[in-house]
């Protein structure tokens, strides 16, 4: 069991804009967390796997989908404008919360599928 006085919980939508804005966000978030033990962080980047904002917050953070070798947070579609079978949704979690299950279930519902993370 968490002690929520020492836990924080964020989800949200990032921008997906410019890089600028986006590292600043990144450096926001980690700033914005570092006081508190036990963080959980679900959130839609809009950002592959190899971009350098995703690798800073792997620095500071464990990464769920690697560590049960999630292949896509997204259905596979392809509008013309945007393509699934992609990681851009993120479960990342402090280095002392021990995740015990993390899935991706293939429900077709949105563009996005569901995170399902258990610590």
């Amino acid at each position: 069991m968490l002690d929520s006085r020492q836990t924080i919980h964020t989800k949200n939508h990032a921008s997906n804009q410019t890089k600028p804005r986006t590292m600043h966000q990144i450096k926001q978030i980690i700033e914005m967390t570092t006081n508190y033990k036990n963080v959980l962080l679900l959130w839609d980047f809009n950002l592959l796997p190899e971009t350098p904002e995703i690798k800073l917050l792997e620095s500071h953070f464990q990464n769920a989908w690697i560590i049960f070798s999630i292949a896509s947070t997204r259905p596979d579609f392809d509008d013309g404008l945007d393509k699934g079978n992609q990681i851009v949704d993120y479960a990342f979690v402090s280095q002392n919360i021990k995740i015990i299950d993390f899935q991706v279930p293939s429900l077709n519902i949105s563009d996005h599928l569901a995170l399902l993370l258990e610590i």
